[in-house]
C-alpha cells in the first residue's frame, strides 16, 4: 500500500473511532420500584451461624416474590453457601458487612463426586434489574482453594464469587472483593448476558492465586468505571462475544492487565481510556489462537500510562503454543477457517509505558501468516524496554506523532518479518542530493532528497530502494 493511501485509511478510521465513541448506545441500568427491604437478619441469618446459605436465600426469595427490593446484609461476619438472586433486586452489602463463602471443603460441590463447586452469588437464568453494592466485602478466603487446586492430580472447577449468566440490566457498584477462590466477577458465558455497569469496585486479592482473574466479560454492552483491581491473573478479559465494551478511569495493580481473549470470536468495539497500569504482568493484551477467534475488530486503547509492566502492548494470534520461527510458521501455514483470528482496526493512542524487566518486549505482534493482524496505529506512543519491538505476520503498522520504542540494548524494531510498517515524520526537509549534509548523520533520504527517515535502524520499513545515508547511496528497505 502506499503512504498516502495509509494516511487515508487511518484518517478515515480515526473519524470513524471518533464518530462510533459518541454514537454508541448506552448501556442499561437497573430499575427497582419496589422500596421495601429484607434484612437477613429477620429470615434467621446470624453473625454465629456456620452456615447462612438457607436464611439468606429466605430473603433473596421473599424479596423476589414481592415483586422485588433490597435485600441487606447488616454489619458483621456472615459464612454463607451458594445463594442465587431474583430480578428486581439489590443486594446491598453494608458498611461493616463481610459476607463470606464456606471454606473449601465444607463449601458443597455442585453435585455428589462431580468434581466442581457451584458459584456463590448467581441469579436465575433470564434475571433483569440486578444490583450488587454497598461498602462491605466479599472475602473469598481463596488461600485454602489455591492451595488444593495446585495440588491436584485431577484439577476441580471453582465457582465465581459473582457469575451473572443470562441476565441483563445490572449494576456491581462500591463492593470490595478479595481472594476469591477462582475468578471475582463474570459477566455472561459466549454471549448471553448484557447491560452490565461495574462501577466504584475494588478487587484486591493475593499474588500468586491462579485463575483469580478479577472481572471476565462474555457479552455486549459492558461498562467498567473507576476501579481498582489487583490480583493473579487477568484484571480484565474481554471474551467471545463481547461488544460495545468500555473500561474507563481504572487503576491495575498486580495481574496479567487488560485481556481480549483467549476467546476472541466476535470481539468488536473495545475502548480502554484513561487507566493506569503499574507493576502489571501485562498492559494491553490481545491473545488467541486458530480454534477460538475470528471477526475481531475496532479497538482503541487511549491515554494509558503504563508503570514497571512486563510486557507493555501484547498481540498474540498463537497464544498458549510454542512458536517456532516466523519462516517455518510461515512455511506451515494453516487453511484459514470462520474461527481463524482477525484482529484489525486497532489504535494505540497517548500512552506512555516503562518495562524494566529482563527480555520483555516494548511491544510483541505475532499474527498469523494466513491471516495478518490488519491496521494499527501508534499514535503518540513511547514505550521504553528491555527489548525492542517483535512485529510479524502484520499489515499496515503505523507509528506516528511521535511514537518512539526505547530498548536498552539493541534496536527498536528486533524482530520484522511480513510485517507492513510505516515511521511517519512531520520533520520533512528538501536537500540537495548532489551534496547532503546530515548532522546526526542517521537520517535516511530518498533519491529526490526528500527526508523518510530520522533513524536509518529503521530502514527496513521502508520499501526496497535506493537512499541515502550521509553521503553514500545505498539499497535499503524491504
Amino acid at each position: 500500500m502506499k503512504k498516502k493511501q495509509i494516511l487515508l485509511v487511518s484518517a478515515l478510521f480515526l473519524l470513524c473511532q471518533s464518530m462510533l465513541a459518541s454514537d454508541w448506545p448506552a448501556v442499561l441500568l437497573p430499575s427497582i420500584s419496589s422500596t421495601k427491604s429484607y434484612n437477613i437478619t429477620s429470615y434467621g441469618a446470624s453473625t454465629t451461624s456456620s452456615d447462612n446459605a438457607a436464611d439468606i436465600q429466605k430473603a433473596l426469595d421473599a424479596c423476589n416474590n414481592n415483586g422485588g427490593g433490597k435485600v441487606i446484609i447488616p454489619a458483621g461476619t456472615f459464612l454463607s453457601g451458594p445463594i442465587i438472586m431474583g430480578s428486581n433486586t439489590e443486594l446491598y452489602i453494608s458498611e461493616g458487612a463481610l459476607l463470606q463463602p464456606l471454606a473449601y471443603g465444607t463449601y458443597p460441590m455442585t453435585a455428589p463426586d462431580s468434581n466442581e463447586y457451584p458459584d456463590f452469588i448467581s441469579a436465575a437464568s433470564g434475571s433483569s434489574n440486578l444490583i450488587i453494592d454497598g461498602p462491605g466485602t466479599i472475602y473469598g478466603n481463596g488461600s485454602a482453594w489455591w492451595n488444593a487446586y495446585d495440588a491436584a492430580t485431577t484439577k476441580f472447577k471453582r465457582g465465581a464469587l459473582i457469575r451473572l449468566n443470562k441476565c441483563s440490566k445490572i449494576l456491581i457498584s462500591d463492593i470490595t472483593l478479595k481472594d476469591a477462590p477462582g475468578s471475582h466477577i463474570t459477566i455472561g458465558s459466549g454471549g448471553n448476558s448484557n447491560n452490565a455497569t461495574i462501577r466504584h469496585i475494588t478487587i484486591d486479592t493475593q499474588v500468586p492465586s491462579h485463575n483469580t482473574d478479577g472481572i471476565d466479560i462474555w457479552g455486549p454492552h459492558v461498562d467498567i468505571d473507576n476501579c481498582y483491581i489487583s490480583d493473579g491473573d487477568d484484571n480484565v478479559a474481554i471474551d467471545k462475544e463481547s461488544q460495545y465494551i468500555r473500561i474507563t478511569d481504572c487503576n491495575f495493580g498486580y495481574g496479567h492487565g487488560t485481556s481480549v481473549g483467549s476467546y476472541t470470536s466476535n470481539v468488536k468495539h473495545v475502548l480502554i481510556d484513561n487507566c493506569t497500569y503499574k507493576n502489571t504482568d501485562n498492559g494491553i493484551r490481545l491473545k488467541s489462537n486458530t480454534d477460538r477467534g475470528g471477526g475481531e475488530d475496532d479497538f482503541v486503547f487511549s491515554n494509558l500510562t503504563m508503570d514497571n509492566v512486563k510486557n507493555l502492548i501484547y498481540i498474540d494470534c498463537y497464544y498458549d503454543k510454542n512458536y517456532t520461527t516466523p519462516a517455518n510458521d510461515e512455511a506451515n501455514a494453516k487453511v484459514v477457517t470462520n474461527t481463524t483470528p482477525s484482529f484489525k482496526n486497532i489504535i494505540f493512542k497517548n500512552i506512555t509505558g516503562t518495562s524494566s524487566y529482563n527480555k520483555s518486549n516494548a511491544i510483541f505482534i505475532y499474527g498469523r501468516p494466513e491471516q495478518h493482524v490488519k491496521n494499527i496505529t501508534f499514535d503518540n506512543v513511547q514505550l521504553s524496554a528491555s527489548v525492542g519491538a517483535v512485529i510479524n505476520f502484520a499489515d499496515s503498522v503505523v507509528f506516528k506523532n511521535g511514537s518512539s520504542i526505547t530498548p536498552q540494548s539493541g534496536n527498536s524494531i528486533y524482530s520484522k518479518y511480513a510485517a507492513d510498517i510505516t515511521w511517519e515524520t512531520t520533520d520533512i526537509t528538501q536537500v540537495d542530493t548532489s551534496g547532503i549534509v546530515v548532522p546526526d548523520n542517521k537520517a535516511v533520504y530518498d533519491i529526490s532528497g526528500k527526508k523518510v527517515l530520522n533513524d536509518y535502524t529503521y530502514i527496513d520499513s521502508l520499501p526496497k530502494a535506493i537512499y541515502i545515508i550521509g553521503n553514500k547511496k545505498v539499497i535499503g528497505g524491504n
